[in-house]
């Protein structure tokens, strides 16, 4: 399964935009399309570099899944089905839900902007940390360790960064706060997955 680490690229924690794209894919369809733009509700997150604002779709829920959901299918479909936005990743209206209350491989679908056409994102799971510079890469994965905290993947920085594994959708915005609330943190971020428009 493929996801897109927007989170490591808005602060600046990867060198090269193409690191992090997902395949790319015909991105907004009719279904997403539709949603209403007054209808999406800002969700604002404080990473430790900046506060961002999301735009939560409450129309669309995102399933990461090597297989389609229930009534799924990856070829042209109607507003009323899954739809396949990147391998793995799909796009389907809301069951009724809440943000909380999804399957464990779902996530609220978000969008980058205020527009309904804007790019959607989803929560795969993971949360991107990095620690403070007093901290010696031993030292932090101690840290981690200590808190039960799996390490996914290190990014080599100047100072220890780590994606470390969360469930995937609220759970990770929830996982992020609490972690960039510890001094020994000066940045946490889910990871993001966005959707690639083609031209």
């Amino acid at each position: 399964m493929k996801t897109l680490l927007v989170a490591a690229l808005s602060l600046g924690l990867l060198a090269s935009p193409a690191a992090a794209q997902s395949a790319p894919t015909k991105a907004s369809t009719k279904a997403s399309k539709s949603a209403n733009a007054a209808q999406l509700v800002p969700v604002k997150i404080d990473d430790g570099f900046k506060t961002r604002t999301y735009w939560l779709d409450p129309a669309f829920e995102i399933a990461f899944s090597d297989v389609a959901p229930a009534g799924g299918t990856s070829a042209k479909i109607a507003e009323s089905q899954a739809r396949e936005a990147a391998p793995g990743v799909w796009v389907r209206p809301a069951g009724g839900a809440s943000a909380k209350s999804l399957a464990g491989s779902d996530s609220p679908a978000f969008r980058a902007g205020t527009r309904p056409d804007s790019p959607l994102m989803g929560l795969p799971g993971g949360v991107l940390v990095r620690f403070d510079d007093s901290l010696n890469r031993t030292q932090a994965l101690a840290w981690l360790a200590g808190r039960s905290l799996v390490v996914v993947r290190e990014l080599k920085l100047s100072a220890p960064t780590f994606e470390v594994a969360s469930e995937s959708g609220m759970a990770s915005i929830e996982l992020a706060r609490a972690l960039l609330a510890e001094p020994e943190i000066v940045v946490a971020s889910p990871n993001w997955w966005q959707e690639v428009e083609t031209n």
